[in-house]
């Protein structure tokens, strides 16, 4: 599932980030980003349309 985040405090839109990355380090919301096989394919995809 793809979820739009922005950035605090610009509210920036952030980029999509790579499967298996680390979101929010260093806060008490750090989350590791799925990094299986579907993930990393949709990853892909959608890195390719936008480029």
């Amino acid at each position: 599932m793809l979820i739009d985040t922005f950035a605090s405090p610009s509210g920036r839109s952030e980029p999509l980030y790579p499967p298996g990355t680390v979101w929010n380090a260093g806060t008490m919301h750090k989350l590791t980003l799925c990094d299986c096989a579907a993930c990393a394919s949709e990853y892909g995809r959608l890195t390719a349309l936008s480029g």
